[in-house]
């Protein structure tokens, strides 16, 4: 391969190879693939030069910018923070019960810890707890509540704040008149 061929810029590099036999195909199928899961979606629009060449790695790497890159992460933890503060649970409805709203919780949170590898700075503890314990507006949890406030110390972490408003939950429909 020649000294110059390899000099070239990493922009050049990426379009033109130089690329092995293999890499052509497995980069066809990673397109293939890639097309498949967005190719419907308006994320796709950013990829369509690469139709022709099938190149796998640009449209990944076109994907990756365009949801994941830069200020897009950031956004995206903006978004996540914004949910996690607009679930309500005023008790249980059709569909939507107080194991769903946990659900909602943790997905959010998963969801946000995902982004620290674009830069997102975490989810305090803090932050988790507050959400979760202003989402729920059902009068009948104020006894976890002021079990809450009366022992602190047991509560300092989102699990075990979620764990005592779910025992006490399970325990109050085990007991309720159907």
């Amino acid at each position: 391969m020649p000294h110059d061929q390899l000099a070239a810029s990493d922009e050049t590099l990426e379009a033109n190879g130089p690329f092995e036999k293999g890499f052509l195909l497995d980069s066809a199928e990673v397109f293939d693939i890639l097309h498949t899961v967005w190719g419907k979606s308006t994320w796709w629009t950013h990829c369509k030069a690469f139709t022709k060449t099938k190149n796998g790695r640009q449209a990944f790497r076109t994907l990756h910018a365009q949801l994941l890159g830069g200020p897009k992460a950031i956004a995206s933890g903006a978004a996540i923070l914004s949910q996690l503060q607009s679930l309500k649970y005023e008790g249980d409805r059709r569909n939507y019960t107080f194991d769903k709203y946990v659900q909602l919780h943790m997905e959010q949170h998963n969801l946000h810890a995902d982004l620290a590898d674009y830069g997102v700075a975490p989810l305090s503890e803090n932050l988790k707890i507050l959400w979760f314990k202003d989402g729920i507006i059902d009068k009948s949890f104020e006894a976890v509540k002021m079990n809450l406030i009366a022992t602190p110390e047991r509560y300092e972490t989102f699990q075990a704040i979620q764990e005592a408003y779910s025992t006490f939950h399970r325990q109050r429909i085990a007991t309720e008149p159907p």
